[in-house]
């Protein structure tokens, strides 16, 4: 079990831009996001590889509308860390509105003209199909 000088506490209210200090923001402007949310921060922080642990239905104090809280390893730098969770955040935000915009009349994918099986023969694609990517399977102990 985990002790409470080992790790500190993330609320999203800590990096929205839209509150001040006192309704509970407590890092600098710059540094903060608009409106994040906790599947928004907690995607970030898999994808920085940071050891955290999630609790869903916490609540902050002084934003007891929105829910979410992470407990941070405190070896992780608190202003890096911040930084590193807005960047993230906002590139997510912004490839989420660049596929939007796409239209369906677009191809995602090309698919190839021909296709080689496992066994080496090349066969013609005509109904234009496309392989999936296989998805690593992780054994459970």
């Amino acid at each position: 079990m985990e002790k409470k000088q080992d790790f500190y506490c993330l609320y999203p209210v800590y990096i929205d831009s839209t509150k001040t200090v006192q309704q509970g923001r407590k890092f600098n402007k710059r540094l903060c996001v608009q409106n994040p949310n906790f599947a928004e921060i907690y995607q970030a922080l898999n994808y920085l590889e940071i050891e955290n642990i999630p609790e869903a239905l916490k609540k902050h104090p002084r934003d007891f509308f929105r829910s979410g809280r992470f407990k941070i390893n405190k070896m992780y730098e608190k202003k890096k860390l911040i930084e590193g969770l807005s960047q993230i955040i906002i590139e997510n935000r912004t490839k989420k509105s660049d596929t939007s915009k796409k239209t369906f009349s677009e191809p995602i994918i090309k698919a190839p003209e021909y296709v080689t099986t496992n066994k080496g023969a090349i066969i013609e694609n005509k109904l234009n199909l496309v392989a999936r990517k296989k998805k690593d399977k992780k054994k459970k102990k």
